[in-house]
This record gives C-alpha cells, structure tokens and sequence, in this order.
C-alpha cells in the first residue's frame, strides 16, 4: 500500500526507490500478488486499480489500467483481485471478487477480455488450472 516499490540487488546488497503512479482509488490502494513474466515483474492491483510491469535492470515501470477502468462503474466495496491467478504461456487469468468475470489477458500484447462466469451475483477470490479445466473458488 505504499507508494514506493522497494528493490533488493542481494549481489551488491543495495535497495532502490521506484515511486508508484498515485492512481485515485476507492479503497486502499493494495497490490496483493506479483510474478515474473519475461524478465519483467508484474504486480497485480488488489485495489489499486493497475497492473505495474517493472523491468529489474532498467527499473523502467509501465502501468496497464484499462481493464480497472472497465470496472470503475461499479460501487467497488472489495478488491478488483485477491492473491490467486492464473498463467498459461503468454495468458494470464485473473478472477474478479466484486462481479462475476474473469480477466484474461494476453501479456505480450496486453489484449484482454472480461469473460462472464457463473450467475450475476457470484463474486470469485481465487482460480486454479488442473486436469485441463480452471477451477473458480467462490
């Protein structure tokens, strides 16, 4: 929930400062998942309503924000995401926890659909791939 992203270098045993876009929100702000992807870190906004693709060695950041702004309609009294996703080669799937979508997105070209899952009122905080088949936890 900070707005700096803190790095490690564990050779030279040194911490760098990036500061994070301040981007408003209706909540706190929280990024709760990240993963590499292509030599590039990418964090998921719980609440912050982005994705931030840091780029390690250049410290380069980028921000993908619109599948947030997709979902700025709605009264948002939960995170866009929890800490659970999915990625399968250059997909990603993402479960929303305040409607009953799914965000994939392709990360080499940031393409992305919100597929509808479920009933209207379902609401998803996590997701699995196993067997061949994605499982949505409630």
């Amino acid at each position: 929930m900070s707005n700096n992203i803190w790095i490690f270098n564990v050779e030279m045993k040194k911490w760098d400062k990036i500061e994070r876009k301040e981007i408003p929100n209706k909540s706190t702000g929280s990024l709760l998942q990240a993963f590499v992807y292509n030599e590039h870190v990418y964090m998921i906004g719980g609440s912050y309503p982005a994705i931030i693709i840091i780029d390690p060695k250049t410290k380069q950041i980028e921000y993908i924000e619109k599948p947030f702004k997709d979902k700025n309609d709605n009264d948002i009294t939960d995170a866009f995401f929890r800490a659970q996703h999915v990625l399968i080669d250059d997909t990603i799937y993402i479960p929303c926890c305040f409607d009953n979508t799914v965000l994939k997105m392709n990360l080499c070209t940031t393409e992305y659909e919100w597929i509808r899952v479920g009933e209207s009122f379902n609401r998803y905080s996590g997701i699995t791939f196993a067997d061949g088949l994605f499982w949505l936890a409630p």
